[in-house]
């Protein structure tokens, strides 16, 4: 059996996973397979950021249009990094043909992030700084765990919504936990 792209699937036991769905928003697009073409030609995403600085900056930034996927009313308290695991799974779900679980209790979300909602933590630090008072959804926001609550939130996933957060290895971390649970 294959997978998504023709790559073989895995034995889980002594059954076969595969992935049906990709989602990406990548410094490369959104296309799984032009991202990859791109990798495997060795094509950097990596430009200069903040010329101006004394030592400049060098960064991959993923073009993404926030506005896309939240209203205004469900921006306050979701950090970038929860923003762009939406979308992804939102892009994964479509890829796979699938709008919704059949079986919500039988579907999890299990998630990789080492370090979660940098931007609103720097932003509540900030405001402090400013006004001396923090925005009130700055815990939520930050929370390693955020990326996948919004994930299960926006899909209506009720089943195990779980969270790795082991430095870089925390992507590798979920995937071999969500195949144990298959």
């Amino acid at each position: 059996p294959r997978g998504h792209a023709g790559t073989p699937s895995p034995r889980i036991g002594n059954r076969m996973a595969a992935i049906t769905g990709i989602g990406i928003v990548s410094p490369h697009g959104p296309d799984p397979m032009r991202m990859f073409d791109a990798l495997l030609r060795g094509e950097s995403a990596v430009l200069p950021v903040f010329p101006e600085l004394v030592r400049p900056a060098a960064a991959a930034l993923a073009p993404f249009d926030v506005n896309a996927w939240f209203t205004k009313l469900q921006l306050p308290g979701v950090d970038r990094v929860s923003q762009l695991a939406v979308a992804a799974s939102s892009l994964a779900l479509r890829d796979a043909g699938l709008e919704a679980p059949a079986d919500p209790l039988r579907v999890g979300v299990y998630a990789g992030c080492g370090m979660g909602g940098a931007a609103s933590l720097e932003a509540a630090y900030l405001a402090g700084a400013r006004n001396g008072r923090l925005p009130p959804l700055t815990v939520p926001a930050f929370m390693p765990n955020a990326p996948a609550a919004h994930v299960a939130m926006r899909h209506g996933v009720h089943g195990p919504v779980l969270t790795y957060s082991v430095a870089c290895a925390s992507s590798a971390a979920a995937l071999a936990e969500a195949a144990r649970a298959l």
